[in-house]
């Protein structure tokens, strides 16, 4: 808990001014074997906010690009590179604030004070980025790990799929929902599976998020896919709302809104899945996402959760969702790990200042 506690402090000081990206000042290579197999990973040295040397390897691929085919769906296994250039940002995932988008967007960043690897393996803290499941991103010119890399950490942040890309539900086999939440759990099985080789301690993992990325470290506690893959919770500023009721099996409503964004015919058959989907098909993931700000019910950002996870019908693919996660934590089926949870003063009060002001205008 000693990790928790002054982890907490420390980034809750880095959410001030973190907008900028690293600058690459040399060169730094890792070498290791996995497989019988020798990889070699090409990284940067980076300065932390007081000056000191750090090692970043950003922009390393987890999963498979999900395009054309996988577009929408459950992401798929990569095997790691045996040469790896991790010297710079990997694209952002779609949204309307993506600073470099691309569909082919799931990328992952490893950060540690030193290089030192093998007699001693540092806790590690993987980041969920902010952002309400449809904006934000895991570069270091969103959020950077300047601050933490004061500590003996290692850090990792990540893309997820963001929006409709990352959430339509259709309740189908090809698509039955919480691709983006499924993104993240492939991020946590390559730490699992590979972040010794960069120093860290896959037994000793804290899943850490802000916001958005808080509510996903909640749903990652009581999902079955995420069991054993961390050992400790930060839940900073968000969590499962209560006002939120999960939708079970699709949001099929949310689904034809979209496609009727898109400028395609209003859906009328008892099955529209498959027609949202040749709709949504012949576009672009930065056009879908520009769509967003006439995806809401009222004011600029309301309700907060658009796109939510959603109760998993079985079809034979792993669930992301079995149950509704408040009876999971009503009935104590969640991870039982050490968590540190807090909230800010006056969270989203700008918004509803927003939507007063605006009310009184109208009048």
């Amino acid at each position: 808990m000693n990790l928790i506690k002054s982890t907490i402090i420390v980034f809750s000081i880095s959410l001030i001014g973190l907008v900028f990206c690293l600058e690459c000042k040399s060169d730094v290579s890792l070498i290791f074997e996995k497989n019988k197999r020798k990889h070699h990973y090409l990284g940067c040295e980076i300065e932390n906010w007081k000056g000191g040397q750090c090692t970043s390897f950003r922009g390393i691929r987890y999963a498979k690009p999900p395009i054309n085919e996988l577009r929408f769906k459950d992401p798929q296994l990569m095997e790691i590179s045996s040469f790896y250039d991790a010297r710079y940002e990997g694209q952002d995932c779609p949204s309307i604030f993506s600073a470099n988008a691309s569909e082919d967007c799931l990328f992952l960043n490893v950060y540690s004070k030193t290089m030192t690897t093998g007699y001693k393996l540092r806790p590690v803290i993987v980041f969920i980025h902010p952002g309400g499941l449809y904006l934000g991103s895991g570069a270091s010119y969103f959020l950077g790990p300047e601050y933490l890399l004061e500590k003996d950490l290692i850090i990792v942040t990540f893309n997820y799929r963001l929006g409709s890309l990352g959430f339509l539900n259709l309740g189908t086999s090809e698509i039955p929902g919480n691709a983006g939440l499924k993104d993240q759990v492939m991020a946590l099985r390559w730490v699992n599976e590979n972040i010794e080789y960069f120093g860290g301690d896959s037994k000793n993992v804290t899943l850490m998020g802000y916001s958005a990325g808080a509510f996903s470290v909640c749903l990652h506690l009581v999902s079955p896919m995420s069991q054993g893959l961390f050992q400790k919770a930060i839940i900073m500023s968000g969590s499962i709302p209560p006002q939120t009721k999960i939708p079970r099996n699709n949001q099929i409503e949310l689904a034809k809104k979209q496609s009727l964004l898109m400028g395609c015919k209003e859906q009328t058959s008892k099955n529209p899945s498959n027609e949202v989907l040749e709709c949504l098909s012949q576009f672009s993931g930065l056009g879908i996402s520009e769509t967003l700000r006439k995806m809401f019910h009222f004011g600029m950002d309301n309700p907060i959760y658009l796109w939510l996870p959603v109760i998993e019908e079985h079809f034979g693919q792993e669930r992301f969702l079995i149950e509704d996660p408040s009876d999971s934590f009503k009935f104590g089926r969640f991870a039982k790990v050490p968590i540190l949870i807090g909230f800010t003063n006056g969270e989203f009060c700008t918004s509803a200042k927003e939507n007063q002001t605006k009310t009184l205008n109208t009048k």
